[in-house]
């Protein structure tokens, strides 16, 4: 009998021993890209084209920057590279396209590479990610807008008001709101 419980506690302690040495999977965490980075990355080999092919309403767009210009907001963008879902291909880029033909500078644009909207960022007790992307417009630190991707439809609204599906709407009208708000 000594020698099974010699034998169980030398078993156990391998078995300890070795589950204390085997390496542990670090949590993923979100990546600070710039715009430069997003054309440079094997991940967003999609961007370039799309934000190239993109062509925004030119009176929404000197709408933003007149805006900006009085207020200097700033965009947090959440993302996932190469996701196969519209939203991220589409919405993210073309955000992009707007707020660079508003002359938002790159300084005020922020983003965040991402695998799902649960992974953690630096920026979690200000803003709440319920898909990819999620794009917030900010004016004097406080949320002013936000769009996000759920269940494969994008969602803008104001913070304070309850998720307004986009339709048919374009990205450029939703920023615009975001920006005169």
């Amino acid at each position: 009998m000594k020698y099974y419980r010699l034998l169980f506690a030398l078993i156990c302690t391998i078995a300890f021993g070795l589950s204390a040495c085997s390496p542990v999977e670090p949590e993923p965490e979100a990546t600070l890209m710039t715009i430069s980075d997003l054309k440079t990355s094997a991940g967003y080999a999609w961007f370039k084209g799309e934000v190239e092919t993109y062509t925004p309403s030119a009176t929404r767009v000197q709408e933003i920057s007149d805006a900006f210009k009085a207020n200097r907001q700033q965009v947090y963008l959440f993302v996932n590279p190469s996701c196969g879902c519209n939203g991220t291909k589409q919405t993210f880029p073309h955000a992009i396209k707007v707020l660079q033909s508003a002359g938002v500078p790159d300084s005020m644009i922020t983003i965040y590479s991402m695998r799902s909207s649960q992974v953690k960022h630096p920026l979690m007790t200000r803003f709440s990610l319920r898909g990819l992307p999620s794009i917030f417009v900010t004016k004097n630190e406080s949320t002013v807008y936000v769009m996000q991707s759920l269940n494969e439809k994008l969602y803008g609204n104001l913070p304070t008001q309850p998720d307004t599906e986009a339709g048919s709407r374009l990205v450029e009208d939703m920023l615009q709101e975001g920006f005169t708000k």
